[in-house]
C-alpha cells in the first residue's frame, strides 16, 4: 500500500469519526429539545386574570368564524385548541391540537400539532388567536 492509499484511509477514518461525533451531538441536542418540550407541556397551565377561560373561547370562536363549514368541532382545554377538520371531499377528517401553554402561561406563543401539515387552517387560527392575546396583553 503506498503513502497516497494510507492518507486515503486515514482521511476516511476520520470523516467516519466526526460523522459518528456529528450524530451523538445531534441526538443530544435533540434529547434536550424533547425534554425542555415534555417540561413545557407538563407545566400546569392558568389562565391569567385579562384572559379568562371564557375570554379565550370568544377569541377561538371569532378566530374560527371564516372556516367554521370545514370544522366537525373544536374543544377547549388548559390553554389548547383541539379541532377536527372535515377533508374537502367530505369523505374524511383529521384533527390538529394549538397548544397555547407556554410553561403554564398564555402568552400568545403557541404550537401546533396536526394530521395534515398541509392545511394552513391550524396556523390561521393560530395566528387569529395570538393577535387578539397580543392586543389584550400590550
Amino acid at each position: 500500500m503506498g503513502a497516497f492509499e494510507k492518507i486515503l484511509g486515514l482521511g476516511g477514518a476520520a470523516l467516519a469519526l466526526y460523522g459518528i461525533s456529528a450524530i451523538r451531538k445531534d441526538n443530544k441536542e435533540q434529547a434536550k429539545r424533547e425534554a425542555e418540550e415534555e417540561r413545557r407541556r407538563k407545566t400546569p397551565f392558568k389562565y391569567p386574570e385579562n384572559i379568562p377561560y371564557d375570554r379565550f373561547k370568544e377569541i377561538v370562536l371569532f378566530s374560527i368564524k371564516p372556516m367554521k363549514k370545514k370544522l366537525r368541532n373544536i374543544d377547549l382545554g388548559d390553554g389548547k385548541i383541539y379541532g377536527t377538520v372535515i377533508s374537502q371531499s367530505g369523505i374524511t377528517e383529521w384533527s390538529f391540537t394549538i397548544d397555547f401553554n407556554d410553561y403554564g402561561k398564555l402568552t400568545g406563543e403557541y404550537w401546533i400539532t396536526t394530521e395534515n401539515y398541509d392545511s394552513l387552517i391550524p396556523k390561521r387560527i393560530a395566528e387569529t388567536v395570538q393577535s387578539k392575546i397580543f392586543e389584550i396583553t400590550s
